[in-house]
């Protein structure tokens, strides 16, 4: 059984007078893909939110390897340090900024100081480049000027210039060309046998689904279901739900 990198444990959310997560339980192992189906509203981005710090928890726990979040940081930044990346939806790159300099932006946490240092910082920006080729070929691009899938290639490679531990995306379908979500799924499942750790939210569920190992279903802020990702794929409810069919 690999390590629990996260854990929740009734999950609560308040936005002012509204509550977002009323009940949400999961885990996320290490090496696993697990994603978070839900209809919009069902309190997803809110629970990444939490996870990284940009909304406080109202109730419940966040626990990282073991610990409560709360007790090892206290705000985002530090929250990222501890090895957790946050590609957000609506990706929320900087658009005036090069892919070049958005891409160091996301490695802005990484320690320069020594020439081991230098050469893994270096090796990742190959990586990313590897993994996303658009990229390299607009690398003195002002990022606005990218298509949305060009954009989210970006997105998810300045996460992964931090280098962290767990990767949480959100909606990074959303808005994109077919064959460019083809091309981002393909990135994430090639990241994942690599060895990263990936928490998704996408509102594309038979997609999530493919590449997941487990899944968990949120229903009004609430975890009702849970399970292997092929078992849920299969399940009658999920498939009226979210698969159409």
């Amino acid at each position: 059984m690999s390590e629990t990198l996260l854990k929740l444990e009734s999950l609560r959310v308040n936005y002012g007078a509204i509550r977002a997560l009323h009940d949400v339980s999961l885990e996320v192992r290490a090496g696993e893909i697990v994603t978070l189906l839900g209809a919009n509203g069902a309190g997803k981005t809110s629970t990444l939110r939490a996870i990284s710090g940009l909304v406080p928890a109202s109730g419940g726990q966040l626990l990282w390897k073991g610990q409560s979040l709360k007790s090892q940081a206290k705000a985002a930044h530090e929250i990222v340090r501890l090895g957790i990346a946050h590609s957000p939806e609506g990706r929320r790159i900087f658009g005036n900024l090069t892919v070049w300099e958005n891409l160091q932006m996301g490695a802005y946490i990484r320690s320069t100081k020594t020439e081991a240092d230098r050469a893994a910082l270096q090796e990742d920006y190959e990586k990313v480049f590897k993994l996303f080729p658009r990229l390299k070929e607009r690398v003195n691009q002002a990022a606005g000027t990218l298509s949305g899938g060009e954009q989210q290639m970006l997105a998810i490679a300045r996460a992964l210039m931090q280098r962290p531990t767990l990767l949480m995306l959100d909606e990074p379908s959303l808005g994109i060309a077919p064959v460019l979500v083809e091309a981002i799924l393909r990135a994430l499942v090639e990241i994942n046998r690599a060895g990263m750790t990936i928490l998704l939210v996408e509102q594309n569920a038979a997609a999530a689904l493919s590449i997941a190992h487990r899944a968990y279903v949120l229903e009004t802020g609430r975890t009702t279901l849970s399970g292997d990702a092929r078992e849920l794929a299969a399940n009658p409810k999920v498939k009226e739900a979210y698969l159409g069919h």
